[in-house]
């Protein structure tokens, strides 16, 4: 026979709880949790606080006492003792933030100064919401000292206003110095300018000073010369038709070459001081004429390609043209220990270009950078030369090396006004 089971099998029964234990148990659970919360801000240094909007009184922890400057044995304060030990100039933002939070969004978050009994300022940051329940409406918040991130952004602010009025008085000095420098520059050059037209003053005077003791000395002490030559060719003539005595007609002699010599001096000089032919038929001419002169010296081959074609350019121009070429020739034979120089004039509707060219030592290559930076190291002469084509717009290069030097001097073509009449060459002996 089979067994039935109808018997209900034994269950366990429910434990029991007993409410007043757990409710025991709840209390200490949530005691050691707000005592953890409590360890937890004073570690972070924070204080707890909340507003009740309706009775105004604010609660402040510990911590939050001691933020504010207040003993922990303080009483809690109210609204308006709050906004007291705020620095006045945070209470008007304060207070608008409180509204703000309150009416709209709930959400409050400031930094704010305090002042503390002992007249200190210190920074805190609050930040709180706005509780709406059963109880009365709170905000309710944490705050915590800034005080140290305050103090550093000021001091950064602080360092960068310094760099900034540092920035200032630079850029202030570097304005100043460079008007100075600009005036100083101006200066410069109106006195180089000054200089540059004292030293063409100069140039033209020497010039005039040239032709005045030239035509004295073909006017005046030719003509004395002449008139004792004369004298003395009478004197000659009637010593022969006497009876003639050696020492006198020695003397006579002696006398007559003596001033045949001192005419012909003087005629070069008075020549070489300011050709006359310049005036009257112009450079071609004239350079033609002193070219034969300098190779009649001997000493050197000399070949002249001056063209039959040259016009009659202007007064100062020719002068400036002939006085380069002879200053230098004269160097060619001063200096350039050469055997042979050639002396090129070319022109065409824009410029004329005189080139004396010789095969000599050269210039030595410290004295010639120095002539093409500054003019000097190299001689009066030369700076005058350069001179003399600057005044005309035109330009003088100076090329030399161990096989010779080359001076290149280019003036622009300024025709006589009156006359474009083509320098004769009948008078190049």
């Amino acid at each position: 026979m089979s067994t039935s089971h109808n018997e209900s099998t034994p269950r366990n029964p429910a434990p029991k709880i007993n409410p007043a234990a757990a409710l025991q148990r709840a209390q200490k659970d949530l005691a050691e949790s707000e005592q953890r919360n409590r360890l937890a801000l004073e570690a972070a240094g924070i204080g707890t606080w909340s507003w009740n909007v309706a009775t105004g009184v604010v609660c402040w922890d510990t911590r939050c006492k001691a933020l504010f400057g207040l003993s922990e044995t303080e009483p809690n304060t109210t609204y308006e003792a709050f906004f007291q030990r705020l620095l006045p100039e945070d209470q008007k933002s304060t207070e608008d933030a409180i509204k703000d939070c309150v009416e709209t969004t709930g959400e409050y978050d400031i930094i704010h100064r305090v002042i503390w009994r002992d007249k200190s300022v210190h920074w805190l940051r609050c930040k709180g919401r706005f509780l709406k329940g059963a109880q009365a409406p709170q905000l309710a918040g944490v705050a915590v000292d800034v005080t140290w991130l305050k103090m550093s952004e000021q001091e950064r602010l602080q360092e960068e206003d310094q760099l900034r009025k540092a920035n200032d008085d630079l850029e202030r000095r570097v304005r100043e110095r460079t008007a100075e420098l600009e005036q100083s520059t101006a200066q410069n050059m109106e006195q180089s300018k000054a200089a540059m037209h004292l030293s063409s003053r100069i140039l033209k005077v020497q010039d005039e000073e040239r032709r005045s003791i030239g035509r004295e000395l073909h006017d005046s002490l030719g003509q004395s010369l002449t008139v004792v030559k004369l004298n003395l060719d009478l004197l000659s003539d009637l010593e022969r038709q006497t009876q003639p005595h050696p020492d006198k007609t020695k003397c006579l002699s002696e006398c007559l070459e003596a001033v045949e010599q001192c005419l012909k001096e003087a005629r070069t000089i008075s020549h070489l001081l300011h050709p006359p032919l310049l005036d009257e038929v112009g450079f071609g001419s004239a350079a033609r004429w002193y070219v034969d002169t300098f190779s009649r010296r001997g000493g050197r081959e000399v070949k002249r390609n001056i063209p039959d074609g040259l016009p009659r350019l202007q007064n100062n121009t020719e002068l400036a043209l002939f006085r380069v070429m002879q200053e230098s020739l004269t160097n060619v034979q001063r200096h350039s220990g050469c055997s042979r120089v050639e002396v090129t004039i070319d022109f065409d509707d824009e410029n004329v270009t005189l080139r004396v060219k010789d095969n000599g030592i050269g210039i030595p290559g410290d004295r010639l950078k120095a002539f093409r930076n500054s003019g000097g190291e190299v001689g009066i002469g030369l700076a005058g030369m350069r001179e003399r084509m600057r005044d005309l717009g035109g330009r003088l290069v100076l090329d030399s090396n161990g096989e010779g030097t080359t001076v290149t001097a280019v003036v622009p073509v300024v025709k006589e006004p009156s006359s474009f009449a083509l320098a004769s060459t009948n008078f190049a002996a």
